[in-house]
This record gives C-alpha cells, structure tokens and sequence, in this order.
C-alpha cells in the first residue's frame, strides 16, 4: 500500500510538528525533571543574634546546574513552642542563579522593630525561569533555626552558631 502525500504538504506537517517539539519540549523537561536537576542546596544556616541588632549573617551553599534569573521572596517566621509559625517579616530579592557551587554569605538587616526573644527560621520561596520566561520551577528552601536572644550578653554565652 503506497500513500501519496504532496511535498508540500508534508513540508508543512513536520514544520508543525518541529515546531510544537521545540517548545513543548523544554516546558516539560522543566515540569517533570527533579528539583536536584536545577539546584541543590548543601546548607542555608544563618547565625544566631539579639533582638536589638541591626543586621546578622545568612549562609547558603548551593549547586546550580542550570542558571537562571530568580525571583525570590523571603520570609522570616517565629517558631513558637505551641507548634504555630507567626511571620516576622516577608521581602522580595531579584537574583540570578550562576552555574556551579557558591557558598553565599549576606549580611541580612533586620527590618523589624517586633523582634522578640526565640527561634527563628527563614523561608525561601523562589521561582526560577528558563528557556526565555517561557518555562519556571518553584522551590522552597528553608534555613536551619536560629536563635533571637534578649540581650547581646545573653547571645555571647548561648550562642553556638557556625555561620
């Protein structure tokens, strides 16, 4: 059995179908692949400090296996010890992910006047974009705890922190 299709016609059905391939494509391999394909993150620490500091350290090493640009809002919430989570703080950072492993150290300012003694985490929520924003993957990277002292004698006694 012979079936007769036109060259052009032909021509035109895998333009099409190139077409939809190069752009399906990479929208999938970035849904489907795992997060570690993108980044992977070895330890997000911040030092411990006290309630009238102004600023304190942040340390985030990661791996970055497909650069992007990132959108990053960043919260800073209370742990407390009934189990409940209050927020603290929450801020928006424009980043851009570089290939490779890069041990990130920032002095974070601490933009509240209703800090009060106890533990503390900070979460990430970034949105990476690829293949020219047409393609984003969401992650949320949280930090170990850390510790808001009453008094800056009190963080020199207490604090172990290695950041």
């Amino acid at each position: 059995m012979e079936i007769n299709i036109p060259r052009g016609e032909t021509a035109i059905l895998f333009a099409i179908l190139f077409v939809i391939g190069g752009f399906v494509t990479p929208i999938m391999y970035v849904d489907l692949a795992p997060d570690s394909h993108f980044v992977e993150v070895h330890e997000f620490d911040v030092s411990d400090t006290h309630v009238d500091a102004d600023s304190h350290i942040v340390c985030f090493d990661r791996t970055v296996h497909k650069p992007s640009d990132a959108d990053i809002t960043v919260e800073m919430v209370l742990l407390k010890d009934d189990g409940s989570i209050v927020e603290k703080d929450s801020f928006a950072i424009d980043a851009y992910y570089q290939t490779g492993r890069q041990n990130v150290k920032i002095e974070r300012k601490l933009r509240t006047d209703s800090l009060e003694e106890g533990s503390y985490r900070y979460v990430h929520f970034v949105t990476l974009s690829y293949y020219n924003n047409k393609a984003t993957k969401n992650f949320k990277f949280e930090s170990d705890e850390f510790t808001i002292y009453d008094s800056k004698e009190e963080l020199e006694v207490k604090s172990n922190s290695s950041c």
